[in-house]
Order: structure tokens, then C-alpha cells, then sequence
């Protein structure tokens, strides 16, 4: 989620962002902007709910999803960015229903670790 325009100040965005701490890392690009990168899709889809395009006069906001593999980021095509919106994809969320098992434990271990070498933790 990156967050631009900023007049509020980090503290401002991470103000807005309160109820979902804990469930973020943000990265100062500079003054005027700022990522919020989301350990799990689904609280992304929470945040982007709650903050819509961003608070007038304060910051916008705009959703930049990224799947990780490992430690190699793969960016979705523009195309697919502005094909749905984010209603659209929070509807399919919700009502998506899968009957595949859940990954192994250790995949998820990995997926963490990845994350954490990806923002120097």
C-alpha cells in the first residue's frame, strides 16, 4: 500500500493504520512517501477498506500488490492492476471458497523467514 502526498507525516499514516499494527512494515521513501507492506493479503484488503483512496488533506492512497517467491519479487502487470477494483477483489475474497488443504508448516516457516531476510529483520 503506498501512501503519497503526505502532509500528516509518518506519524500520521501510522496513525491511520493503528488497528492493523503488528500486521505491517513501513518504508519511508522520503517526506512525501511512504509503503506499507502487509504480512497477509487479506489485512491489505482490511486496511485498503478502511482507508479507501486515502483521507482528504491528509494522504492518498493506492494499492501495489506484490506476490513473493522465496526472495524474488514478482510485480503484477498493470493490466491486471486496473482490471479490478477494490471492491471487487474484497468481494471475491470473501466469498471465495477453497477446499485446498492448508500449506505445510514449513512452507509457511519459510514464507516468514523470506519475508523477514526481504526487510532485514
Amino acid at each position: 500500500m503506498r501512501f503519497s502526498d503526505i502532509s500528516v507525516g509518518v506519524e500520521g499514516v501510522k496513525s491511520a493504520l493503528r488497528e492493523f499494527s503488528g500486521n505491517y512494515v513501513l518504508e519511508e521513501i522520503d517526506d512525501d512517501h511512504v509503503v506499507a507492506h502487509f504480512w497477509k493479503h487479506g489485512t491489505l484488503l482490511q486496511a485498503s477498506g478502511k482507508l479507501g483512496g486515502g483521507m482528504r488533506g491528509k494522504f492518498r492512497v493506492k494499492i501495489v500488490e506484490r506476490k513473493c517467491a522465496g526472495k524474488d519479487v514478482v510485480t503484477e502487470s498493470k493490466e491486471s492492476e486496473t482490471k479490478a477494483s477494490t471492491s471487487a477483489r474484497l468481494f471475491r475474497a470473501a466469498t471465495s471458497r477453497t477446499n485446498a488443504p492448508a500449506s505445510a508448516p514449513k512452507q509457511g516457516q519459510d514464507a516468514i523467514n523470506a519475508a523477514m531476510d526481504m526487510f532485514g529483520f
